[in-house]
C-alpha cells in the first residue's frame, strides 16, 4: 500500500514538473494555428478569386500609368483608383511619399490618400459600394484603412511578393496579418491582374534608384 502511495505521489510531482497543466492550452493553440495555416496553404494565396475580366485589367492598366507618373515626379511606383459600382472612375491617387514632405510617409500611400480625399468629396456611403483599385496589393496600413472605410471589394495588379522579387528582395514569410485578412470576409480581395507588367515598373523604378 505504502509503495502504491508513493508511486501515485511521484506520478503526480512529474506531472507538475512538467508543468503539463500549462502545457496543454499552449499546445491545443499550436494545433489550431497548425490547422488554419494548413487551410490556407491549401486554398492558395490570401486573395479571394472572383474572375477577371477585361474592365479589371483597363483600371489595372489605368493604375500602372499612375504609378509610372508616381515615380516619374520622385515618388515611389503606386497608383490607386476609387470606381464606382457602375465601372466609373470617381477619384484617381498617386503614391506621395517623397514630394509630399509630411512626416508620417504611410499616409502619402496611394491607397490611404485615395480613400481619404474620397471620403471628403463624396462620403462614407459611397466607398462602401466603390471598389479600390490598386497598382500592387496593399500593405497593412492601407489595408487598415481600407477596411475602416467599409470598401467591399479590393483589386491589385503585382502582388507584394511580385514586387518584392522585382526588387530583388526576399519576401517575407506568412505574415500575421495576412492570415487576419484571409479569413475576414468582409473585404473581397481579388488579383494579381497584369502582374508581369506591375513587376517590370518596380524592376525599372527601384534599379534605377539604387543607381542613383
Amino acid at each position: 500500500m505504502r509503495y502504491h502511495r508513493v508511486a501515485h505521489w511521484q506520478c503526480l510531482k512529474r506531472f507538475h514538473d512538467l508543468q503539463l497543466t500549462q502545457r496543454l492550452p499552449r499546445v491545443f493553440g499550436s494545433v489550431l494555428i497548425a490547422v488554419l495555416l494548413t487551410g490556407i496553404m491549401l486554398a492558395g494565396p490570401c486573395s479571394r478569386k472572383r474572375s477577371i475580366d477585361d474592365r479589371d485589367r483597363a483600371l489595372i492598366a489605368r493604375t500602372y500609368v499612375l504609378a509610372r507618373m508616381a515615380a516619374e515626379r520622385g515618388d515611389n511606383p503606386f497608383g490607386a483608383l476609387l470606381v464606382s459600382e457602375d465601372g466609373e472612375i470617381l477619384r484617381e491617387a498617386k503614391n506621395a511619399v517623397s514630394t509630399s514632405g509630411g512626416a508620417n510617409a504611410y499616409k502619402q500611400h496611394a491607397e490611404r490618400r485615395l480613400i481619404r480625399d474620397s471620403l471628403v468629396l463624396f462620403g462614407e456611403q459611397a466607398l462602401r459600394t466603390a471598389t479600390l483599385y490598386s497598382s500592387t496589393e496593399p500593405c497593412s496600413r492601407c489595408w487598415a484603412a481600407i477596411r475602416r472605410a467599409g470598401m467591399p471589394s479590393v483589386v491589385y495588379g503585382s502582388s507584394a511578393r511580385g514586387m518584392q522579387l522585382a526588387r530583388g528582395r526576399e519576401p517575407p514569410g506568412l505574415e500575421p496579418w495576412k492570415i487576419l485578412r484571409w479569413l475576414d470576409p468582409r473585404t473581397e480581395l481579388i488579383g494579381p491582374v497584369a502582374e508581369d507588367e506591375g513587376r517590370e515598373i518596380h524592376r525599372i523604378t527601384w534599379g534605377r534608384a539604387s543607381d542613383e
